[in-house]
């Protein structure tokens, strides 16, 4: 009887933020993989505190607010207690995707809207049927977020507004160490375009063959090719998704 595992002793890069990756960690190792953190990325309050508290402060302004990541929501979680702040029952919400849209349900927010494909496209689609004319919408983003749903919306004289409460930062120092990390692994996992951009510009210099790179979104995946590589593309876009990818590529090269 074989008892292998679909990624045994495949080393998988996790370059997701260190405090994001532990569920992901679990699903690589129940699929048998090595799991080694290398974040890429880090995330940090926006600096325009009192701006932020007083938009939170006058929800009760807006008709939707639409959340384009599940970073969106904890940062939201965290000043509107700073604030101590509620979200007005009117409001309706939305969710780019199922992550999104669990980290919403986890502080007893349930979105009215989440796209079948988790991307921004689609979010904006669906939004564009719901929204009515003379409706205020509040959408809340990092500062490297794409503005695909500010931009539809608006296209279709929406009055839509972003709220940067986040940023996002290339990790610094240890070059040299985390390249060879990059270099030593199967698979290098990328959850974002910004994650994937600053992973490629650390390998700029470095020597192919490269692992094998493995994307949520098409977004992240189009960066990728940017930088002249295919990837893997999970289906749906979830970390569940990028595991499945990963097995069939894997079964594949065996």
């Amino acid at each position: 009887m074989n008892d292998k595992k679909p990624l045994e002793g495949k080393r998988i890069l996790v370059t997701r933020e260190r405090s994001q990756a532990a569920s992901f960690v679990r699903l690589l190792e129940q699929n048998g993989a090595v799991p080694v953190i290398c974040p890429m990325i880090e995330f940090r309050p926006a600096g325009n505190e009192q701006t932020i508290l007083n938009v939170l402060g006058r929800l009760d302004a807006y008709d939707w607010l639409i959340f384009t990541s599940a970073n969106g929501v904890r940062y939201f979680e965290a000043f509107m207690k700073q604030g101590r702040f509620s979200v007005p029952e009117k409001i309706r919400t939305a969710a780019v995707g199922v992550k999104t849209a669990e980290c919403l349900e986890a502080i007893a927010i349930k979105p009215d809207i989440i796209p079948d494909k988790f991307s921004g496209e689609q979010l904006a689609e669906k939004l564009a049927g719901a929204v009515k004319k003379g409706e205020r919408v509040l959408i809340i983003r990092g500062n490297l977020s794409r503005q695909a749903v500010y931009k539809k919306l608006n296209d279709i004289q929406i009055a839509a507004e972003e709220l940067v409460l986040y940023e996002n930062k290339p990790v610094r120092g240890n070059e040299q160490e985390r390249t060879k990390l990059l270099l030593d692994a199967d698979y290098i996992t990328f959850t974002s375009p910004s994650i994937a951009e600053a992973c490629l510009k650390l390998l700029e210099e470095a020597e192919a063959p490269f692992p094998v790179f493995a994307c949520i979104g098409d977004v992240t995946a189009e960066t990728v090719r940017k930088y002249g590589y295919d990837g893997l593309i999970a289906r749906p876009f979830t970390g569940e998704g990028l595991v499945q990818a990963m097995i069939a590529h894997a079964n594949k090269e065996e």
